[in-house]
Formats: structure tokens, sequence, C-alpha cells
């Protein structure tokens, strides 16, 4: 990265945490809430993160170096919250940026994977994404600011997904297998959905460090 580039980071925390029955980026891992587990693994790699959450939200805690944006499209998915987020990014920015986007309820993240997957990034694509066995996976991954009004476009569709814009775009796609360079068992892919996927992680993972 440039000496003089500033880096943003997006946290997305809008989600309605149905199956878990609470707000996600509210549980605990230690003495940390999911989403300042989260913003701390990115404060190593941005200056400036984005935290999006639904428009009824405006009681969330948050860290350092955040600010908070509310969804457009509430409850539509990861793709109304990118649209969130770089809208957010490219009122302060200003200029084109490259953003680390990441879900809240990935606890197994740390900060050498989002390194790896920002160093895959080049100016002839618009994202970079994994690739896991035969499937893209959206999140966690790097966009480009001009994404932003092709992710309008397709938000305004209910059924268009974040997967439907990388479909759409210059995408770069980082094997699953390179990321065990730095997460050898991929905990940072993995996602706590529901209080028995929560339960489940903490009893394999009691010490998990995001650093």
């Amino acid at each position: 990265m440039k000496a003089s580039e500033k880096t943003w980071g997006i946290v997305l925390a809008g989600g309605e945490s149905r199956r878990m029955g609470q707000a996600k980026e509210r549980l605990l891992l230690g003495q940390e809430t999911l989403l300042q587990l989260t913003s701390r693994i990115l404060i190593p790699l941005v200056q400036e993160i984005v935290v999006v959450a639904a428009p009824d939200r405006s009681d969330v805690d948050l860290p350092q170096r955040c600010r908070l944006v509310h969804d457009p499209f509430p409850f539509r998915g990861p793709l109304a919250g990118l649209v969130a987020g770089l809208s957010g990014v490219k009122r302060q920015a200003g200029d084109p940026a490259w953003v680390i986007v990441v879900p809240c309820d990935h606890p197994g993240m740390t900060t050498p994977m989002l390194k790896r997957l920002w160093e895959a990034r080049s100016d002839d694509v618009d994202a970079v994404a994994i690739q896991k066995d035969d499937m893209c996976l959206p999140l966690p991954g790097i966009y480009h600011t001009r994404l932003l009004d092709k992710a309008i476009e397709l938000a305004e569709v209910s059924s268009h997904g974040l997967k439907h814009l990388l479909e759409q775009s210059r995408t770069r796609l980082l094997s699953a297998e390179d990321l065990r360079k730095v997460d050898p068992d991929l905990l940072g892919l993995q996602s706590v959905d529901s209080p028995r996927q929560w339960e489940e992680f903490l009893r394999q993972h009691p010490r998990t460090s995001a650093t």
C-alpha cells in the first residue's frame, strides 16, 4: 500500500440475527464483543472503519476509529450493507478507495488473513473474494468504491446478493488453500448464525486470538 493511501474498513452488522436471537455484534468472546473483536483485527490495516447497522439501531457501542451508518435497504442482506458502507466511505474519502469488507459474525478472522486478501488487490480488478472448493465466498473480501453504482442497482432487486455483484465485476478469486498459509484451519471463513454454532465455536476455540 502507498504511504499516502488512506485505507478503509467496513463491518457489516445490520442483519436481523433471527436465528441467533440477539444482535450478533454484542456476543462476547472473552472480554470483547464481536464488534470490538472485528474492529480490532481491522485497525492494523485501516485508518477508518464504517460500521453498518440496521435503521432502528442507534445504540451500537462503537469501538475507536469507527463511525456508524445505517442500511438503506433494511434486512436485505450483505449487498445492501455494502451499499451503505461504500456510500459512507465515498462521502468521507472523496477519492476512489479500496475497502476491506468483513461481517461481524466470523470470530475466527485474523489480521494476517485479511492482510493476505488485501495484498491480492490490483488495478485490473474491482474486488477480491475467496474461492473454497467450487464456491465463491464474498465475505470477507476487498471491494473498490467504483462498484457502488452497480451495487445500488443490484440491491434494488431483493433477490440479488453479493455474488451477483462479483459475477458482474472484475473479481479476483483467492484460493482458500492460499489462505491456509496464514489461517491453517480456515477459521476465518466460519460464521456463527445460531446459539448452537456459537456454543460449538466457543467449545472448540476457547482461546481464539485475532492477532
